[in-house]
C-alpha cells in the first residue's frame, strides 16, 4: 500500500468513526461545487485542454486549507490529484505562472495541516479510553506515528491506547512473524497493563491474504486454544 493511500485509508477511517461516534451531526449548506458536477476524473484533462493556467489557480484556490476541514475528503482529494497531474504537464514557463504552494501544502502527508491538535473536540466519546489493535495503519508507519486512532482522539475528546505492529495479522501462521498476530500478542500480554477500556477498536488489514494465513471460522467459544 502506498504512503498517500495508507494516509487516505487513516483519515477516511477516522471520519466514519468520528459520525458513528457523534451523538448528532449538524446539517449545514452544500458548498459550490467548484466542478459545475463534472466528475472529478476529468479535471486535469479539462485544465489542460482549456490551455489557460488561471483555470488551475482557481482550483487550488478552491481547495480548502487543510483535507481535515473538507466535508467531503474523498472528492477533494480526488481534486487534489487531478489538480497535480495538470500542474505537472504544464511547461516550466507555465508552472510559473501558478501558485501551486496550497497544493503542494496539502500533498505534504506530514504537513502541519494534517495535525490533528488542530481539530474542535467534543461528542459522545469524550473522556472515554479506547484501544486500538492493529497493523501499520493503525501505527502511522507512513506518517509519523499519526494515524486515525490520534485523530478520532481529538475529534471526539477520547483517550487513545494503541496498540499496533507494520504487517501485523488477525490469525497466527507458525513461521510467519508470529510476534506481529494480534492472537499472539493478546496472548503475550499485549494491553494487558490498561487498567480499563471503554471499546476496543480491531483493525483488520490485507496482511493476512497477503501472507495467505488461513483466518478460520468464528466460534461461540472463549477459550483460547480455540
Amino acid at each position: 500500500m502506498t504512503k498517500s493511500r495508507k494516509l487516505m485509508a487513516g483519515l477516511l477511517s477516522a471520519f466514519m468513526m468520528f459520525s458513528i461516534g457523534t451523538a448528532a451531526v449538524s446539517a449545514e449548506e452544500p458548498e459550490t461545487d467548484v466542478n459545475d458536477g463534472k466528475s472529478s476524473e476529468n479535471i486535469a484533462e479539462e485544465i489542460n485542454e482549456a490551455g489557460d493556467v488561471s483555470a488551475l489557480n482557481e482550483k487550488i484556490a478552491a481547495l480548502p486549507d487543510s483535507l481535515l476541514g473538507s466535508t467531503d475528503i474523498a472528492k477533494d482529494y480526488d481534486n487534489l490529484l487531478a489538480i497535480r497531474e495538470a500542474y505537472e504537464a504544464l511547461s516550466e514557463e507555465e508552472q510559473a505562472e501558478v501558485d501551486f504552494t496550497k497544493a503542494e501544502t496539502l500533498l505534504d502527508y506530514n504537513s502541519d495541516t494534517l495535525n490533528p491538535e488542530n481539530l474542535e473536540k467534543g461528542t459522545s466519546l469524550e473522556g472515554k479510553v479506547v484501544g486500538y489493535l492493529g497493523s501499520s495503519i493503525t501505527q502511522g508507519f507512513r506518517s509519523n506515528g499519526t494515524a486515525f486512532p490520534e485523530y478520532i482522539a481529538q475529534l471526539s475528546g477520547s483517550t487513545t491506547i494503541k496498540q499496533a505492529i507494520p504487517g501485523g495479522t488477525l490469525a497466527l501462521k507458525e513461521g510467519y512473524r508470529e510476534e506481529a498476530s494480534y492472537i499472539y500478542q493478546l496472548l503475550n500480554g499485549a494491553l494487558k497493563d490498561v487498567e480499563h477500556l471503554d471499546a476496543l477498536v480491531v483493525q483488520l488489514s490485507t496482511n493476512d491474504v497477503t501472507a495467505e494465513i488461513p483466518i478460520g471460522e468464528l466460534t461461540d467459544s472463549f477459550a483460547s486454544e480455540d
